[in-house]
């Protein structure tokens, strides 16, 4: 996604805030009717939602250690993170191992704790504080990009949120669309 990409995708801190709360609702629209039998039933690929569900959670940590200036891969991981590399399949791989044998209570508490952690790190932000580049996030990281943090932080919220929705919606069938 290019600048004016990310730009149009949230023009503002208040569009991107209720492009966030959008999608975040649809997530828990979908979820919020099916059972623990439906949501921790693994799908084809192996994952069941509750996984797709702590995937997410844990991009959500890592987004806010980006806007921390924290350490991305351990907050996404936790311990033993700072010995992966920084290749997404190696990331997601960590947090599904991570994640999968725990309860869904448990998965479903850090979602919202981490999404609620993420709109306080993001309630201060100005619409000029977004357009400041990853690399000002991360100083001490030297392959940060000099590319603005809004690309990272609609990627890692609304844009990640569509993307699992959709497989989400499949894997509880028709009953979620």
């Amino acid at each position: 996604m290019d600048r004016n990409e990310v730009y149009r995708a949230a023009p503002t801190k208040a569009v991107l805030v209720e492009r966030i709360d959008e999608s975040w609702g649809a997530i828990w629209g979908v979820i919020g009717a099916a059972d623990e039998d439906a949501l921790t039933r693994p799908g084809e690929g192996g994952w069941s939602v509750k996984d797709h569900l702590a995937h997410l959670a844990a991009w959500e940590r890592s987004l806010v250690a980006l806007l921390s200036g924290e350490d991305r891969t351990i907050a996404a991981i936790g311990g033993g993170g700072d010995k992966l590399g920084s290749a997404i399949d190696e990331i997601n791989d960590a947090i599904y191992r991570r994640w999968q044998s725990r309860p869904l209570g448990d998965v479903l508490a850090d979602l919202r704790l981490g999404h609620e952690r993420l709109l306080a790190v993001v309630d201060p932000l100005t619409d000029d504080d977004l357009l400041r580049s990853y690399a000002s996030y991360q100083p001490n990281d030297p392959a940060a990009p000099a590319d603005p943090v809004v690309g990272w932080v609609v990627g890692n919220t609304v844009g990640h949120f569509d993307e699992h929705l959709a497989t989400i919606r499949g894997l509880l069938g028709p009953a979620a669309h």
